[in-house]
């Protein structure tokens, strides 16, 4: 994925939370933990999410992927007592 910086417009473009799993980022779940977390930059107005390309590219870049994802840990049944 690389950028025509011929076309001002194609440098940004920005990229909701499906077009990050369309990209094969990570599945919707893990994008927004990623988000959250601060591992992808993003831009937030109101309630939308959005990712600068170049931003992508550049974390893609810098070795960036879904392997960085961690599950989240499920939690321990409580014990009942009885």
């Amino acid at each position: 994925m690389s950028i025509d910086y011929s076309d001002p417009l194609k440098s940004v473009r920005l990229l909701t939370v499906e077009d990050l799993v369309d990209l094969k980022i990570g599945s919707r779940a893990s994008v927004y933990r990623m988000l959250a977390r601060g591992d992808i930059p993003c831009i937030r107005r109101g309630r939308s999410v959005r990712v600068r390309q170049v931003d992508l590219e550049a974390w893609l870049e810098a070795g960036g992927s879904s392997a960085n994802v961690l599950p989240f840990r499920k939690r321990k049944a409580a014990k009942r007592s009885a």
